[in-house]
Formats: structure tokens, sequence, C-alpha cells
């Protein structure tokens, strides 16, 4: 099996509804979103990754429900996905958990 992130993308899964989809963000989207400097190693996309999780799980998000044709089990996000979410206003909430 091959490393993802040396194949050019980091793997992640989320849920629609009750479906669950694999995505993946390119390298090149990690290396854009937080400005890395080429050539970019793998644990700074990581901690690309780790710190955008949010963007991008929305913009994976956004594609699967703007897709046509729901066999697709596996989506791509790319640059330009990260780039067509629109940023959210007022305060963002932060919660533990714990009450």
């Amino acid at each position: 099996m091959t490393n993802p992130l040396s194949a050019g993308y980091i793997g992640f899964e989320i849920f629609v509804g009750t479906r669950r989809v694999s995505c993946g963000v390119s390298n090149d989207a990690l290396d854009a979103i937080s400005c890395l400097a080429l050539p970019s190693t793998p644990t700074a996309r990581n901690r690309s990754f780790n710190r955008f999780r949010v963007l991008i799980h929305k913009a994976a998000e956004r594609k699967v429900l703007e897709c046509h044709d729901n066999s697709n089990d596996y989506i791509l996000i790319q640059s330009e996905d990260l780039r067509r979410i629109p940023p959210e206003s007022g305060n963002p909430a932060f919660t533990t958990g714990i009450r």
C-alpha cells in the first residue's frame, strides 16, 4: 500500500447524510493554503491538513453535494475547491464536550 503522504494527497473520510465518502486533499492544495515553501515536506503538509481541516471538510461536502453522480465514492480536493468556500461570519464556536 502506498503512503498517502508520498502519493500526492492526504486521505480522509466524511459523512454526507448516511453516506460515507472517501476523500483526499492534494499536496498542491495543502501547499497553497498554507503558503508553504516548495518543495514542502510531508510534515508541513500534515500540519497544514490539521490546521485547515474544517475548511477541507466543507470543500469535500460541497463537492459531494454538487456531484450529480452518486456512485462516485472518492473525491479529490484541489486548491480551486478550497477557494470556492465562502468565509464564515461571526466568532468561531469552540466547544470542549465537557459539561
